[in-house]
């Protein structure tokens, strides 16, 4: 086993009692202590890894959400990505309240911002593709922040009940939304590929 996955799998292991924990008590309550003595590790293993409970936390919650939306061909797959990020708040609503309670707002929809930035670059480049034209790199990135500024904002909307509608409505007025301005917008913007 390589360094990297031997590293890997030490922070899974501390991510896996560190939401076995959350189970049971709240996040203010957990010590570094009580994290490596669940998973059978050493402090300095904890500490070579992350620099406190906090950045383990972060990578958790980065890793839960990234890993899986990677795993779905974002050029086609983005509503089932979608899905999963909204079945991932549903699921997971202890942790995240959790995050929310302890970094706040504007830390929690960076999360989700971080995570979503590369969705939503993946989507611009294959209606770029589709439509044979491709955007300057300044108002591509324009794109990308305004569009991954929504979704992650609509998302904290859900998650703090300030916008509530049905699960599969959201995906489809997430989707009308990209399918209606995106490639529109292209065409405006782009320049067609040589």
């Amino acid at each position: 086993m390589t360094h990297e996955e031997q590293s890997l799998q030490t922070k899974k292991a501390l991510a896996a009692s560190l939401k076995k924990l959350l189970a049971h008590k709240s996040f203010s309550r957990i010590t570094v202590t009580e994290i490596i003595e669940d998973c059978g590790l050493n402090r300095k293993t904890f500490y070579y890894h992350f620099e406190d409970i906090y950045g383990l936390l972060r990578w958790m919650l980065e890793q839960d959400l990234l890993s899986v939306i990677l795993s779905f061909d974002l050029t086609t797959d983005y509503e089932q990505a979608l899905t999963y990020a909204i079945d991932y708040i549903e699921q997971n609503k202890q942790l995240l309240y959790c995050i929310f309670h302890n970094f706040g707002h504007d830390e929690m929809k960076h999360l989700f911002y971080r995570d979503f930035a590369q969705l939503v670059d993946s989507i611009i480049c294959a209606s770029e593709q589709k439509l044979g034209l491709y955007l300057d790199e300044d108002f591509h990135r324009f794109l990308e922040c305004y569009y991954t500024g929504a979704l992650s904002g609509i998302l904290m909307a859900v998650f703090e009940k300030l916008y509530v509608t049905d699960r599969q409505q959201l995906i489809d007025n997430v989707s009308l939304i990209f399918h209606a301005s995106l490639p529109t917008l292209i065409e405006q913007k782009g320049t067609p590929r040589e």
